[in-house]
């Protein structure tokens, strides 16, 4: 036997399991999970004393970005350096995810593997190498994207490995964060010579375009007034305007065409597909759910996104997962950072059973962890950590068996992918084990 977990409060993973045990790994996977006190085996190689600290498995994060050395979100926007990809593994590594989805759906299996070098970290690839993803991609940026990346196919990202298509539209796509942090700002200093922050390119898009996108917000603060108050008032509010509709509205007509060709593929090729779900696609979202009902495994992601409010994140999230979707909630930087975004959301959801898994997405590089957002929801009493767990664990493994492989639980026969927790804050990780061998230790890396 290579190594025995002991003492340890184990939380397997399954949405109930949550006492004290042991579990056993060999040869990279486990072999068993007891509950009958301090293992007397003999012939043991490490024993890790785990007593008064959680052991669960390690979480899976099916919605990530900035992981490869390719092309950035569904815009298609350039590369991070090798380098700043590779620091983003290994953050998400220390934040105990073993596993990691790279949703920038444009990037090669090479380019993730590159970054991934090195790393005990698993990171998997996704793909909308579809025809409308791509037209949208260069309606707003592309210019991530050589010619290269043009000639590849979703079919051909099958066949070298990707495990799910995403993520489908996005907020640089569909008038979300990622015009509000990255077009936006560029734009408006471009034509006047001003920095604007992401909080303030938000201000500026919901006034001239609405919460949904569409010019038809009966509540939006006037412009003229948003630029005053920010310290803008000498700008010229009409000019602003298009500034703001050219940045944000060339992309969305093809975006939302790319769900319905990601939905198709996803029915195809039964790989499952992660959405961008926001208020400006919730409609179309809605209508391919129902059309794909039983016949695509689809996934809402962050269905806490800012630009719902608190009742529309519910009453969609709940007309989805009864035509059959996956609901996932991000972390984003609303847990621990709060950049832009917060748990209000997140807690509603929860409040309302709504949540099937968690992920962090991006939020421009602020993210905060899956198991910090997995305490966040045992300390408001929203779940019992078992529940929060399994949404970081065994529920994405039901999702995305693929990207699981063997993952998200603790039991017999599982890849040895194990984190050992904080008893009163699960979002601190204390050790990490990765596919049988200790990758983290008292919170510092060992590879």
């Amino acid at each position: 036997m290579d190594l025995v977990i002991s003492g340890g409060i184990v939380v397997t993973g399954d949405g109930t399991t949550d006492r004290v045990g042991n579990v056993w790994i060999d040869g990279g996977r486990i072999v068993g999970v007891d509950f009958d006190g301090l293992p007397a085996e003999p012939d043991v190689g490490e024993r890790i004393d785990a007593t008064g600290f959680v052991v669960a498995p390690g979480a899976i994060d099916q919605h990530a970005h900035g992981c490869s050395s390719g092309p950035l979100f569904s815009s298609g926007a350039p590369a991070l350096s090798l380098e700043a990809a590779r620091r983003n593994v290994d953050r998400y590594l220390l934040q105990g995810h073993t596993t990691i989805l790279n949703l920038c759906g444009f990037a090669t299996v090479e380019e993730i593997d590159a970054a991934a070098a090195g790393s005990p970290a698993r990171v998997a690839a996704s793909t909308v190498h579809l025809p409308s993803s791509l037209r949208a991609a260069d309606a707003v940026d592309g210019a991530g994207l050589d010619d290269a990346h043009r000639a590849i196919t979703a079919d051909r990202m099958l066949a070298a490995g990707a495990v799910a298509i995403g993520e489908v539209g996005g907020g640089h796509t569909l008038g979300g964060g990622g015009q509000d942090y990255q077009y936006i700002p560029a734009r408006i200093a471009e034509a006047f010579g001003v920095e604007i922050d992401a909080t303030v390119a938000r201000a500026l898009k919901m006034s001239v375009l609405g919460r949904e996108i569409f010019g038809d917000d009966q509540g939006a603060e006037p412009l003229e007034a948003v630029l005053e108050k920010n310290g803008l008032g000498d700008l010229d509010a009409e000019q602003v305007g298009g500034i703001v509709s050219d940045a944000v509205l060339p992309p969305i007509r093809h975006a939302l065409q790319g769900f319905w060709e990601a939905a198709e593929f996803a029915e195809r090729s039964g790989l499952p597909a992660v959405f961008h779900s926001s208020s400006a696609c919730r409609r179309e979202l809605t209508e391919i759910a129902r059309t794909y009902r039983g016949r695509a495994t689809l996934v809402a992601g962050h269905s806490n996104h800012n630009t719902f409010t608190v009742e529309e994140a519910v009453s969609t999230a709940r007309e989805l997962r009864e035509e059959g979707v996956g609901i996932d909630v991000s972390s984003l930087d609303g847990v621990i950072t709060h950049w832009r975004n917060d748990t209000e959301r997140i807690d509603a959801l929860a409040a309302e059973k709504l949540i099937d898994t968690l992920s962090t997405d991006y939020a421009n590089g602020h993210w905060d962890s899956m198991f910090e957002l997995a305490h966040h929801l045992v300390d408001a009493g929203l779940a019992t950590r078992a529940e929060a767990i399994a949404m970081a664990t065994g529920n994405v493994a039901r999702l995305f068996p693929a990207l699981a492989d063997g993952r998200g639980l603790l039991a017999a026969g599982r890849v040895a992918d194990v984190a050992i927790l904080d008893r009163y804050n699960i979002g601190r990780v204390e050790s990490l084990v990765v596919g049988g061998r200790t990758a983290v230790r008292g919170g510092r890396t060992e590879w």
